[in-house]
C-alpha cells in the first residue's frame, strides 16, 4: 500500500528532474527521491565492489545507498516520476502561447521558440513584453496538472497541504 505524499514534492521533484536526473516515489515511505545518473553509475561500482562507500560524505551515501535500492527494487516499492521529456516543457510553451489574447505578442513569442535557443528566446520575449509572472503562473499550473495527473495514474495518494 502506498504512503500519502505532499504534493508539493512530487512537483518539487517534477521541476528538479533533467537530462541526467529522474525522481522516484518510494511507496513504503512516502518520500521523493531524486537520483542522477552519476548516482546511479557509483551505486553499480559499489555493488561489484570497484568502488566504496569510504570516502564519501555521509549526504551521499544516503543517496546512493538509495539508487542501490531503486536498482535492486524486485518488490516495486519505487515508481518513477515523469521524466523531463514526459514534462515537455516545449509544449508547455507553445500551450502558453496560443492561450495568449493579444496577437502580437503570441505571434512574437511563436516566433522566439524556433530553432535553437528558443528557451533562453522565449524567456527574453516574455521578459520584453513584462508577462513573466503570466507565464509562470502557467507553467506551475500544468506542472501541478502533471502532478494531480501522475499520482491519479499511479494510485499515489497524496494531500495539498
Amino acid at each position: 500500500m502506498s504512503v500519502q505524499v505532499k504534493l508539493d514534492k512530487i512537483i518539487d521533484a517534477l521541476e528538479s528532474v533533467s537530462d541526467t536526473q529522474n525522481a522516484y516515489y518510494n511507496r513504503s515511505t512516502g518520500e521523493v527521491i531524486c537520483v542522477s545518473e552519476d548516482d546511479f553509475r557509483l551505486a553499480e561500482r559499489i555493488e561489484e565492489g570497484e568502488e566504496s562507500f569510504d570516502n564519501l560524505p555521509q549526504w551521499e551515501v544516503s543517496v546512493i545507498q538509495d539508487a542501490i535500492d531503486i536498482q535492486n527494487d524486485e518488490d516495486e516499492k519505487y515508481i518513477e516520476l515523469p521524466t523531463r521529456y514526459d514534462i515537455d516543457e516545449y509544449s508547455i510553451m507553445e500551450d502558453f502561447i496560443r492561450s495568449i489574447p493579444d496577437v502580437d505578442i503570441s505571434q512574437n513569442l511563436a516566433s522566439s521558440i524556433r530553432g535553437s535557443g528558443a528557451f533562453r528566446r522565449f524567456k527574453d520575449t516574455i521578459a520584453r513584453f513584462g508577462i513573466e509572472d503570466q507565464w509562470y503562473k502557467f507553467r506551475d499550473a500544468e506542472i501541478k496538472r502533471i502532478a494531480l495527473e501522475w499520482c491519479q495514474d499511479n494510485e499515489v495518494p497524496f494531500t495539498e497541504d
